[in-house]
């Protein structure tokens, strides 16, 4: 399988995290959702992996004067065709039903990856959902092999870049595992790639280039703080690198399954994807609805 049929394979599982509540001055309709970071689904039942700082994030945004919530959803990118065989792409807002983060990890041995991994999960409100698999067998990952990771760098400003929604899928990207912790070991830590971590990638999947199979997750960017002197004071940029630092797949499925043992999913009022699809026409010719808009203040 080439990198194109991988990513069409997984592109339907990868979500983008927004904010359903926006300030629209001039009373338009903003030209996308306010995406703050990315996840994909892990478990057909409708659980979503992203990062513990993403989920953390959430208190941070406006309260919704509805539903007294904070305004964040989860976007999913129902791909299909017409009845006359053409193809569409169509974003549909996905309400959360609970969300948690791992906030204790304990290994039996020495650790060398993050003292607690950056990880979280959604439950989302619909399952019968494309979940992603995990990789976890021995030496899935290693130094030099070729990884792609799908995402949304800098969140919905690269998708109206034309000043428009000139986009509508996730951004592709390609690079290498460069390093992984501690050394080349059949389970490794954790793992660095060579592709640059932006806001909006936060929670996106690495994963192989030839088969739809996650090898982990982007968490964060290690970064370079450049010094420098004008007028007698000294200023400080932090830059980002091309080094990026991933949670692995292993610490995935092991969370995951501890979630889901300590929080059996509860899914009576859960419906199945395609049932949910079925009750949102397609309104708007973008193919997404505004759940809330509010003036900006004076």
């Amino acid at each position: 399988m080439g990198l194109t049929e991988t990513f069409k394979a997984v592109a339907p599982s990868v979500v983008a995290i927004a904010q359903t509540l926006v300030h629209s001055p001039d009373g338009a309709v903003p030209l996308s959702p306010k995406i703050l970071a990315t996840g994909f689904i892990v478990d057909p039942v409708g659980i979503v992996a992203t990062n513990r700082h993403v989920i953390e994030c959430f208190a941070k945004v406006p309260i919704h004067p509805r539903t007294g919530k904070p305004a964040v959803a989860v976007v999913l990118f129902h791909y299909g065709q017409t009845d006359e065989g053409k193809a569409y792409v169509r974003w549909v807002t996905l309400d959360i039903k609970y969300h948690t983060v791992l906030d204790s990890f304990y290994s039996a041995g020495p650790w060398f990856g993050q003292a607690v991994p950056d990880l979280g999960f959604i439950q989302l409100m619909v399952k019968d959902v494309p979940a992603l698999p995990l990789a976890t067998e021995d030496n899935y990952l290693r130094i030099g092999m070729s990884i792609a990771t799908a995402g949304f760098p800098m969140g919905d400003a690269s998708l109206t870049a034309l000043e428009k929604l000139n986009q509508m899928t996730p951004f592709l990207r390609r690079g290498i595992v460069s390093s992984v912790f501690p050394f080349p070991v059949p389970q490794p830590h954790g793992f660095t790639i060579d592709v640059i971590q932006q806001a909006g990638a936060s929670g996106s999947p690495i994963f192989y280039e030839d088969k739809p199979e996650v090898v982990g997750m982007l968490a964060e960017s290690l970064v370079d703080v450049e010094s420098v002197e004008m007028g007698g004071q000294i200023t400080e940029h932090a830059q980002n690198t091309n080094i990026s630092i991933c949670v692995t797949a292993l610490s995935i499925k092991h969370a995951l399954e501890t979630f889901k043992s300590e929080y059996p999913p509860k899914l009576a009022d859960v419906r199945p994807l395609a049932e949910h699809l079925a009750a949102i026409p397609m309104k708007t010719s973008i193919g997404w609805e505004v759940l809330g808009r509010v003036e900006s203040p004076q």
